[in-house]
């Protein structure tokens, strides 16, 4: 694989272009990259809603206080096991689904 520098790009690195399909402007709860196939995009909780979306990866913040959050991660462990992948963070918050995982009690 060639670096990306040996393909005429400065300093190695890609120039994006933010949500081009909008001009560059802010577009509510997405962030589009085309060039590289990317986007990120913001969902509200619950696995009905992650259910709905093809992702390579997630990030969950506050899981402590999200009470669907043993819904989504049923709904994402078809995406988590062929080389998906879930980032949890939050602070912590007794009996909730967040500390069951922290302390591998998940009983799914």
């Amino acid at each position: 694989m060639k670096r990306f520098y040996e393909k005429g790009y400065p300093n190695g690195y890609i120039p994006l272009e933010a949500n081009p399909s909008n001009k560059g402007k802010h577009v509510s709860c997405k962030f589009e990259l085309p060039d590289i196939n990317s986007s990120i995009i913001g969902v509200p909780q619950g696995g009905d809603v992650i259910r709905m979306h093809t992702l390579s990866g997630m990030l969950a913040d506050e899981a402590a206080f999200q009470p669907e959050m043993e819904s989504a991660y049923t709904a994402l462990k078809p995406t988590l096991s062929n080389s998906g992948r879930l980032t949890v963070v939050s602070t912590a918050e007794d009996n909730t689904w967040f500390e069951y995982a922290i302390f591998d009690k998940l009983t799914m």
